[in-house]
């Protein structure tokens, strides 16, 4: 379902958190902001974004880490460090973005009332910036 800090958009089936808006009414965006992209959903989405010519902010908690490097040597990537947990280092790393691809990382202690804290987090960030 469907949470207060969500909505779905019909015109591009994507569920659009906090700032996001359809592309079909608004035009791909020009920067989104990926969480997890050192992982394999962010990363996939963080690949298809790239290909489709959008710019990319890869938001990862360890820049330094071989994945986080990587990613910064691609064309249309910047690397932002952020802590789910943290967020003003979470509106930091949105700023100047007009999207957002959100997802934490349930298997890092397995808490559904973290990962929930971490998506409100998330949410508030996009909203303050």
């Amino acid at each position: 379902g469907v949470t207060p800090l969500q909505k779905e958009c019909s015109h591009c089936l994507l569920e659009v958190v906090a700032m996001g808006a359809c592309m079909e009414k608004a035009g791909p965006p020009s920067r989104v902001a990926v969480l997890g992209a050192t992982g394999q959903q962010g990363g996939a989405v963080l690949q298809a974004l790239v290909a489709q010519g959008v710019s990319v902010v890869a938001i990862t908690r360890n820049p330094s880490s071989e994945k986080a490097k990587a990613l910064a040597g691609l064309s249309k990537v910047e690397v932002r460090q952020a802590d789910l947990d943290d967020q003003k280092s979470l509106e930091a790393a949105f700023s100047g973005c007009d999207g957002a691809f959100v997802v934490a990382n349930f298997w890092e202690g397995m808490d559904p009332n973290k990962e929930m804290k971490q998506y409100e987090n998330c949410a508030n960030a996009l909203k303050a910036v």
